[in-house]
């Protein structure tokens, strides 16, 4: 059995999540509705003072896109996080792409640092 996931100490993110879910007037039972999380989920966490980092993203989702208690319950906050996840996935293999060219780049400009600043006090 695997267990629960590590949680990430969040205070911030436990306030703004409170202080959202009071103004939308949304209880702990359609808040976890939302994030597709049994209500035990929620409260536990936030009494351990963090979430697991698949949470923090579902949580940091629908803040942003509003608790509105009216908006449908269920899993259109689950997009987000995969959209969000494939476009750092994608970002990274833009970035690993680039770092021969950004070596070689480096490379140059410090191998003309050290030829021009060679003889120099």
């Amino acid at each position: 059995m695997r267990g629960r996931p590590k949680r990430h100490e969040n205070t911030a993110l436990i306030d703004a999540l409170q202080k959202a879910r009071l103004v939308a007037d949304l209880s702990y039972t359609k808040l976890a509705q939302k994030l597709g999380v049994k209500v035990s989920t929620i409260t536990r966490s936030i009494r351990a003072g963090g979430f697991s980092a698949d949470l923090e993203i579902k949580i940091a989702a629908l803040l942003d896109a509003g608790l509105d208690s009216r908006k449908k319950i269920g899993a259109e906050s689950s997009p987000a996080p995969s959209a969000s996840k494939n476009e750092s996935l994608h970002l990274l293999q833009k970035f690993i792409i680039m770092v021969p060219e950004i070596e070689s780049a480096l490379r140059t400009v410090l191998q003309d640092y050290v030829a021009n600043s060679e003889g120099k006090p």
